[in-house]
């Protein structure tokens, strides 16, 4: 994201969705998770976490030692918030603005 006007439109664009496009996928992930949870629970444990754990190679230990749909669920949930907590302070930071901008400067300067 080395040119400024495209940096804004992803600023802009991420400020327009968070507290209503993206809030609502992860409402709606802690609807279907309640809604459907003895269904997911059931498809969870008849099918060793339906991915295999030979797909998950990658995956940090934490996240496989988590042994209910529930609590995977709930993974998700809380990694989904704190994420875009971040985006938010990230993308909002004056400071990322200006320090981009300048570089951005610069680097047509010379």
């Amino acid at each position: 994201m080395a040119v400024p006007e495209f940096r804004l439109a992803v600023v802009e664009r991420f400020n327009e969705i968070k507290d209503t496009e993206i809030q609502d996928m992860i409402d709606n992930l802690v609807y279907m998770s309640t809604v459907y949870q003895t269904a997911f629970e059931r498809n969870f444990e008849r099918h060793d976490n339906m991915w295999g754990r030979h797909l998950l190679a990658n995956t940090a230990p934490s996240v496989m030692e988590i042994d209910s749909f529930a609590g995977q669920a709930q993974f998700l949930i809380d990694w989904l918030q704190a994420r875009v907590t971040w985006l938010d302070s990230y993308f909002n930071n004056r400071e990322y603005h200006y320090r981009r901008h300048l570089d951005w400067l610069l680097q047509r300067l010379n």
